[in-house]
């Protein structure tokens, strides 16, 4: 936000993506050397962006079949496989994303946010009923470990891509940012009900929780197969606001690049057609990864450790050297600090889940979540 507010002035633009702000980060820098990957610089970011929303997309292609399958199996006598449900999704999915306004998704968004409050209070109060001896668990796991939790939990930053547009679109964006300001209040509020389901979950299952902890509650209780079947329809229906932001970066790309000859009713037909090319890639990748745990994880070292803790950092740091980063270059240090955990984070928990990923292909271990 600093660096937004900072590039915003100096260029006189009322708005500016994630991209942008790297790409001026690079082109206006003391060492004239870095201008030259301005332009990169915004691709990558942009590549970034597009990687973490379709993984997000994967990742729900694994949720939702994965609680409806589990609440059908109680009374199907023939229980097909998750990828079954998989292609039904995907039917729903192509037609659903026909769907171009924001302003027609925006009441599914509200029908989706509601049904997950209520959701979580069903669950919330049925895991901190009975728990395990905390004697009887592991306070902390094996080092190797490690990087697999803070990939995870990097997933937790999934509206990073939103953050600026959502500034943006404020009447009082000034309200934005600060100690007491919404972002912080609202990363707060997440943090807190993050660390409530996660804590009470660990107690209450220990090494048994799965990768959401909805796949944990009593599949015979008709509330909480209720409760299953909800949050499956509140993920679906949120579906199209995840993939609008790829989307909305690589089409026009297309367009410009390959279809500028050609009449506006072919430009409609290719459009419908690259739509549902990008559905089917997040389809496959969950589909080939039918273990949530394992596709949460790699999104979230891959994707969003970048660009939650590696590059705001990066950015920070070029755009305020040498003078505007604190006394004793404070603000520098732990921006390095921040810098050298998201890298960890990155390369130690991308290569610990591809291995899981291999290791669940070669002997099929912990590939039904």
């Amino acid at each position: 936000l600093r660096c937004h507010d900072h590039y915003r002035y100096i260029t006189s633009r009322e708005k500016c993506d994630f991209g942008d702000i790297m790409r001026y980060t690079l082109a206006t820098c003391r060492w004239k050397w870095v201008h030259r990957y301005a332009k990169l610089g915004k691709f990558v970011i942009d590549g970034f962006i597009i990687i973490t929303q379709l993984g997000f997309c994967s990742v729900y292609f694994v949720f939702v079949p994965a609680s409806i399958k589990q609440v059908a199996d109680q009374y199907l006598t023939h229980t097909p496989p998750i990828q079954a449900y998989q292609f039904v999704m995907l039917l729903l999915v192509i037609g659903f994303s026909m769907i171009r306004s924001l302003k027609v998704l925006a009441p599914f968004s509200l029908a989706a946010n509601l049904m997950t409050i209520g959701g979580l209070f069903i669950i919330i109060q049925y895991i901190v009923q009975d728990h395990k001896p905390l004697n009887t668990l592991p306070l902390i796991t094996s080092a190797s470990e490690w990087p697999v939790f803070f990939a995870s939990a990097m997933y937790v930053f999934e509206g990073i891509a939103l953050v600026l547009p959502v500034r943006q679109k404020m009447k009082e964006p000034d309200a934005y940012g600060g100690w007491t300001g919404i972002l912080n209040i609202g990363i707060l509020l997440v943090t807190i009900m993050y660390f409530i389901v996660g804590f009470f979950g660990y107690i209450r299952y220990g090494s048994e929780a799965r990768g959401s902890i909805t796949l944990n509650l009593p599949k015979d209780n008709k509330l909480y197969q209720f409760t299953k079947i909800m949050y499956a329809v509140a993920i679906f229906l949120t579906y199209n606001l995840q993939f609008y932001v790829p989307f909305s970066l690589l089409w026009p790309r297309v367009c410009r690049r390959i279809l500028y000859k050609y009449s506006g009713q072919t430009v409609e037909k290719c459009e419908h057609a690259f739509r549902i090319g990008l559905i089917l890639i997040t389809f496959i990748i969950a589909a080939m990864i039918p273990n949530l745990g394992l596709v949460i994880s790699l999104v979230g070292a891959v994707a969003s450790t970048a660009l939650s803790v590696i590059f705001p950092p990066i950015c920070e740091s070029i755009t305020f050297w040498p003078d505007s980063l604190g006394r004793y270059k404070w603000q520098l240090i732990l921006n390095l600090l921040i810098i050298s955990f998201g890298l960890y984070v990155f390369i130690a928990g991308t290569t610990l889940s591809v291995s899981n990923i291999v290791a669940c292909f070669e002997n099929g271990a912990k590939c039904n979540d």
